[in-house]
């Protein structure tokens, strides 16, 4: 009987113990995914240009088969020079260009008559956008070269 209760009082502290370990190290890992949620302000963000990478890829499959490749290439540029940048921007030695503000006015302007095509479900206007967009891309990815080779 006596060893029944070293075993009870045994487990009891073993149990007191690690549900206490438990409590304390459950509020430093709750502080640790706020912080980074708040270096993150839209967890569901980082995946998003996957999605729209591929969304593009299907419309040109079948809007503009003839224009698949060129995307696939525009994406790998854009991929490569976008990890470059990062590099350089790590070592703060970039600002943000006049042309660039161009570009992402001109951007949002076309991404708004595709939006509009995209509803309408007009497959003449997205086929016709999708290559003005593609142009626009490529024009990204120069601007993005000469930020490159500005950095070296």
């Amino acid at each position: 009987m006596k060893q029944f209760w070293r075993l009870f009082l045994v487990l009891q502290i073993v149990g007191i113990t690690a549900a206490l370990t438990a409590v304390s190290l459950s509020d430093f890992v709750q502080a640790e995914q706020a912080e980074s949620e708040e270096e993150r302000p839209w967890p569901c963000a980082e995946g998003i240009n996957d999605h729209i990478d591929y969304y593009y890829e299907l419309l040109a499959e079948k809007n503009r088969p003839h224009e698949v490749e060129r995307w696939q290439n525009i994406k790998k540029e854009r991929d490569l020079l976008l990890k470059a940048i990062n590099e350089a921007q790590k070592r703060e030695l970039l600002a943000e260009s006049k042309q660039e503000k161009e570009w992402a006015a001109q951007h949002e302007k076309l991404q708004k008559a595709f939006l509009e095509a995209v509803k309408k479900r007009d497959e003449e206007q997205i086929s016709q956008l999708l290559t003005e967009l593609f142009a626009q891309y490529e024009l990204r990815n120069k601007l993005l070269k000469e930020k490159v080779v500005e950095s070296e």
